[in-house]
């Protein structure tokens, strides 16, 4: 999990010499500290930080030398204790920066301010006293708790379940679903321009640092690296932000007979979160929505044993990798039926759109679970007291009722066209299927000559395409900015297709034309990389 780290002299990875649960039973047995640091200063660090989470690096940018770490809240008590070692500690992954106007560490608290203060008088928590970490600079982001993403998620599903309801969006606003993840996105967009954009480390922690921290932190390495927005690469993000560093699986998703305040769908609401930034950015990663869809089905389905557990210690004592089924065996690359057909690397950070006007209600999900709820549970979900509907379902697990069959939507209609232009027919060999297109092209044009005399400013000769192929058209209402400088399109920045790749391109990055393989005698739109690649310079091609 730890292998994309490329550590410099600054970092270094440690193996725990002292045993891992006595330091912290919910994280991993591998660390990414500051060098040269001492598993006796970890141990201090590890007494300071509530449940003996200390601050671990988890990602690290490759050119600026930013880092981003995660941690729970320092127990300082009403009487502010402080801990040399852990100022210390945080000291040292500032100096990992090597960018010369980075003089502070951006910590987010992503409580409220009263919250963390209610922390401090009553359990001996709080946050980072700023006149002892003088290297850093505290912000609280006012993220919610478990408690009321589970009333929202409450509200939401008997919003689902009435559909017949004249006031959805009315009470699609109390539920605050939508309005939660976007302050999901926009605390994420921060630690993603601060350290991509203005090169400045940032820590992460909440109460625990296992529900919040693991959202915001696992998105923003989601939108800094595209190597998480692979199939495989989001599988690793998965495991490491979630699974091994501690998120309780088993008592969010109701698999133990955990309390029934702790059941959140914490893990679903991040999902989520993901899918609202695939429909701005369509492109960029190598997993559809159905892989979503299916991922969610199966945390609480219980039918694979990747996603069971609190903490990589109770997965261990219960051998689960050993005695049951991995999920990712299901959401594979090699499984057709969850790859994006539109995918196109992207090799840089994306920032989506944090605006809740951007979102809707993701309709493929939940629509297909009301579908499969028993009678009586869906009348109890459509009461609008939303206080005692939650009092009703507390003793059932939350989505437990979800059946282990795979879900109704398997691709939607985007791809599974995309699919079919891919496809070659069953009666043709590839072989063969060329040369007839070859023939055809050859005679079309020779006789479009010979009778229209069509003029072009351009030879045959300057596209060197080896065959035409189909393009894959990317739709209108699934681009939100140009595929090249990224701008954001609206009325006055219009889009515009690549008549050669598909893409969808503002007026400037489009405003180029020549002949494409599988149309040569008249001029076509194109963008730059594509008339870059097809024009050959000793000819006069235009450019508007």
């Amino acid at each position: 999990m730890f292998g994309r780290f490329v550590p410099k002299m600054s970092l270094a990875s440690t193996d725990l010499h002292i045993p891992y649960h006595r330091l912290c039973s919910t994280y991993p047995k591998l660390l990414v500290v500051p060098q040269y640091y001492q598993d006796e200063q970890l141990s201090k660090v590890a007494k300071f930080r509530k449940s003996g989470r200390v601050p671990a690096v988890v990602w690290r940018d490759q050119n600026s030398g930013c880092v981003i770490a995660r941690s729970s809240q320092p127990q300082v008590g009403v009487w502010n204790w402080r801990e040399r070692e852990d100022e210390k500690l945080l000291e040292d992954i500032l100096r990992t920066c090597t960018s010369k106007n980075c003089k502070q560490l951006l910590i987010l608290d992503l409580r409220h301010y009263t919250a963390a203060l209610a922390n401090k008088a009553a359990r001996g928590g709080g946050y980072e006293y700023e006149d002892y970490y003088q290297c850093c600079e505290v912000q609280f982001k006012g993220l919610p708790n478990i408690h009321a993403v589970q009333k929202s998620f409450v509200s939401l599903r008997s919003l689902i379940a009435e559909v017949d309801s004249n006031s959805f969006f009315s009470m699609l606003e109390q539920s605050h679903w939508l309005e939660y993840i976007s302050q999901l996105l926009q605390v994420t967009n921060q630690v993603v321009e601060a350290v991509a954009v203005h090169a400045r480390p940032v820590l992460v922690h909440c109460s625990d640092g296992w529900d919040r921290t693991s959202q915001v932190v696992s998105l923003a390495e989601l939108l800094l690296d595209p190597y998480y927005r692979t199939i495989e690469g989001f599988q690793v993000l998965i495991e490491k932000e979630w699974l091994a560093y501690g998120h309780k699986f088993a008592d969010r998703c109701g698999q133990s007979n955990c309390s029934s305040s702790e059941l959140s769908p914490v893990f679903l609401q991040w999902v989520e979160c993901i899918i609202h930034v695939t429909r701005q950015f369509p492109t960029a990663f190598q997993f559809n929505e159905s892989f979503l869809v299916t991922l969610v089905m199966h945390t609480y389905s219980n039918k694979y044993g990747t996603l069971l557990g609190n903490c990589p210690k109770e997965r261990e004592v219960a051998k689960s990798y050993e005695n049951t089924e991995s999920l990712w065996g299901l959401l594979s690359v090699n499984n057709k039926t969850y790859i994006n057909f539109l995918y196109k690397p992207l090799d840089k950070a994306i920032i989506p759109n944090d605006h809740v006007v951007c979102f809707r209600v993701w309709s493929e999900l939940y629509s297909c679970l009301i579908h499969d709820y028993p009678d009586d549970y869906g009348s109890i979900c459509v009461s609008d007291d939303v206080d005692a509907c939650n009092d009703e379902i507390d003793d059932r697990p939350l989505l437990q009722h979800i059946q282990y069959s795979q879900p109704s939507i398997t691709m939607d209609t985007i791809q599974q066209r995309l699919q079919d232009l891919l496809a070659p027919p069953d009666n043709l060999s590839m072989d063969s299927l060329k040369f007839l297109t070859n023939q055809e092209t050859e005679s079309d044009a020779h006789n479009s000559l010979e009778s229209d005399k069509v003029d072009t400013k351009h030879e045959w000769e300057m596209v060197t395409e080896e065959d035409a192929t189909r393009t894959r058209w990317v739709p209108d209402h699934a681009a939100y900015n140009c595929h090249y400088c990224n701008i954001k399109f609206t009325l006055y920045y219009r889009r515009h297709h690549c008549r050669n790749c598909g893409n969808v391109f503002c007026a400037s990055c489009s405003n180029y034309f020549c002949p494409i393989p599988h149309e040569l005698l008249t001029d076509h739109r194109v963008c730059r990389k594509c008339y870059e690649r097809l024009y050959d310079p000793s000819n006069q091609a235009k450019i508007t």
